[in-house]
């Protein structure tokens, strides 16, 4: 599953990454282990590579 996937994705990407991680997706995961606690460091460093490759000029 890829987050290109989603609705209104090419539009407003923050929002759409936004409105996902304010769900209750982390509920289901366990208390305890690398799931615990989301490293979100890892995912703002993710959406930076994002963001900066979308603004590459194509060759």
């Amino acid at each position: 599953f890829q987050l290109a996937q989603l609705p209104g994705w090419c539009n407003n990407p923050a929002k759409e990454i936004e409105e996902m991680l304010s769900g209750e997706w982390h509920a289901s995961l366990p208390k305890q282990g690398d799931l615990a606690k989301p490293r979100t460091l890892d995912v703002m460093a993710a959406l930076n590579r994002m963001r900066k490759s979308q603004f590459k000029p194509s060759h």
